[in-house]
This record gives C-alpha cells, sequence and structure tokens, in this order.
C-alpha cells in the first residue's frame, strides 16, 4: 500500500481560460488533484470549489477519523456505528475494514 502525501493540502483556486481549482500539498508546490470546472455553466464553479474544499480536507478527516476510533476503542462504542467509523477509515487507508 503506498502513503498518501502529507497533509494539510491546500486548495488553489486557478482563473485563466480554463478555470481549475489545484489541491496542493504541504510542500505548497505538489499537485495532489486538479478540479475542473464546467466550462460551459460558471453557475457550478461553486460546485467545483466545495468538491476541491472536501478533497483538500482528507487528511485532516482521516486524523479526526482515526482519533475517533481510538477514543472509541478505549471508552466504548455505545450507539457509534463501529463498521461505519471502520470502513471509512479503513477507505481513506486503502485497506479491509
Amino acid at each position: 500500500m503506498s502513503k498518501p502525501t502529507p497533509g494539510p493540502w491546500e486548495v488553489d483556486r486557478c482563473w485563466n481560460d480554463d478555470d481549475y481549482t489545484d489541491i496542493i500539498g504541504a510542500d505548497g508546490s505538489t499537485r495532489i488533484a486538479r478540479v475542473c470546472s464546467d466550462a460551459e455553466d460558471s453557475s457550478r464553479d461553486h460546485e467545483a470549489e466545495a468538491n476541491a474544499r472536501l478533497i483538500a480536507s482528507a487528511p485532516a478527516l482521516r486524523d479526526a477519523l482515526r482519533h475517533v476510533a481510538a477514543v472509541l476503542d478505549a471508552h466504548g462504542w455505545g450507539i457509534v456505528d463501529e463498521r461505519q467509523v471502520r470502513a471509512a477509515l479503513a477507505a481513506c487507508e486503502e485497506r479491509d475494514p
């Protein structure tokens, strides 16, 4: 399993002939992903930017999910669906739940 690019990741909105938003790694230069806007429908630009923010938040979400799992392991799962948390964490880490 390969490891993801270390976070935090940032959103870098680029404006030129083709609108797109890059997700940049912690080093400030590594492009993690590029989210393109619909050039024919600028009313959807907000969706592209929201998608870019969601992608950029992946390292922080993974870290938060790890923390939640550790706290619940220590104190009991109670009403939380352990399978759902474990499956989401496994998806972040490319492994079986």
